[in-house]
C-alpha cells in the first residue's frame, strides 16, 4: 500500500508527464522509462515498480475468476512469478 504523499507525488508525476506530452516536451506515449517517470514523480524506479507489481497483482487476482481463459491466466500468472524484486 502506497502512503498518500508517494500516491500525490506519482499521480503529480503522471500529471506532469501527461501535459508535457501535449506540448511535445515529453516522450511520447508507450515510450516513458522508469527512469523517467519516477525522476518527474520524485520518488525512485523501485517504487514505480512496487506501484506496476501491486497493479500487475491487482490484475491477476481479478482475472483468475474472471473471462479470460485458463492458458492466459496461466502465462500471466508465471509472469507475475518469474517478476524480480529491486
Amino acid at each position: 500500500m502506497l502512503n498518500d504523499l508517494t500516491a500525490a507525488k506519482i499521480d503529480h508525476g503522471l500529471a506532469k508527464l501527461a501535459l508535457d506530452q501535449l506540448t511535445g516536451d515529453g516522450p511520447p506515449p508507450g515510450a516513458v522509462s522508469l527512469a523517467d517517470l519516477a525522476r518527474r514523480a520524485g520518488v525512485s524506479e523501485a517504487t514505480i515498480l512496487k506501484v506496476e507489481r501491486m497493479a500487475l497483482a491487482k490484475i491477476a487476482v481479478r482475472l483468475a475468476d474472471g473471462p479470460l481463459p485458463p492458458h492466459l491466466t496461466r502465462k500471466l500468472s508465471r509472469i507475475l512469478s518469474n517478476t524480480e524484486s529491486p
